[in-house]
């Protein structure tokens, strides 16, 4: 085949080393790039500001502005990413870390028109207790900004023991909501809402159905057991059991209930 000529410049002046002509370099053994200094690729030099880390991937295109990881191997395991946080000074070397130190995050920023420091969204893993050898309790935060910032705040968590909280930073059940809950319908007008105001907890329903009501059913099997249903100020509790059906019809003005 052709012999293929690929030359490598080095300017003395601003200590840098160009590979023309499309050429690439292949390196025998690991190779070092000094603290301080950093790798960027797609640019000619590194974006500052507070996100200006030593590797860089930089371009205008989806494709030139990504990082790739694969794995081939013959086993589960899969391509990994790994975030280390130690409490010493020097590399290498191993102190432990401390309750609430944040281990790692991944920011999401925006371009405000200004700058490169509007932080929209970001994760966080942080140390979720007093950590020992063997023994590193973590969380997950989830942060997004609102309108009219440019910062994030907690919005979720995931916390050491796996309970996961949402308006509040220190969850006391596996799903621990401090504000109203709805689920809503395809079309985002009937919907189930749960809420608390003071001492008083609430489960309401609300459907759109031209003069309809929103009964509250529960099921077991598929099969209605229970249903609670709001009409003419009447409350209307009707339960089944099998070819056996009973029902309780309390007006809110009476005293003595009605068809029991």
């Amino acid at each position: 085949g052709s012999l293929q000529v690929r030359t490598i410049d080095y300017s003395d002046g601003d200590n840098a080393i160009t590979i023309a002509d499309g050429g690439g370099l292949t390196f025998a053994q690991d190779t070092h790039i000094a603290n301080g200094k950093g790798l960027i690729v797609g640019n000619a030099t590194a974006l500052g500001g507070s996100h200006g880390y030593e590797i860089q991937a930089l371009g205008t295109g989806g494709l030139d502005a990504g990082v790739t990881m694969g794995n081939w191997a013959a086993g589960t395991g899969g391509a990994e990413m790994s975030f280390i946080k130690s409490r010493n000074a020097t590399i290498g070397s191993n102190t432990i870390v401390q309750d609430d130190d944040v281990l790692g995050s991944i920011y999401f920023i925006a371009d405000d028109g200004t700058d490169f420091e509007s932080r929209a969204a970001e994760i966080r893993a942080s140390v979720d207790g007093s950590p020992s050898a063997n023994d590193t309790p973590g969380r997950l935060t989830f942060y997004t900004a609102a309108d009219g910032a440019n910062t994030s705040t907690e919005r979720m968590r995931i916390d050491s023991a796996g309970n996961v909280g949402i308006g509040t930073t220190s969850p006391v059940q596996k799903l621990d909501v401090r504000g109203v809950i709805a689920s809503f319908a395809s079309d985002n007008t009937d919907y189930i809402s749960i809420s608390h105001s003071g001492s008083v907890a609430t489960i309401g329903a609300t459907y759109s159905g031209g003069g309809a009501y929103a009964p509250i059913e529960f099921k077991t099997s598929d099969t209605v057991r229970m249903q609670i249903a709001s009409a003419a100020g009447d409350t209307t509790f009707t339960t089944t059991q099998g070819s056996a059906s009973g029902m309780a019809l309390v007006n809110s003005h009476a005293s003595t209930p009605r068809g029991m």
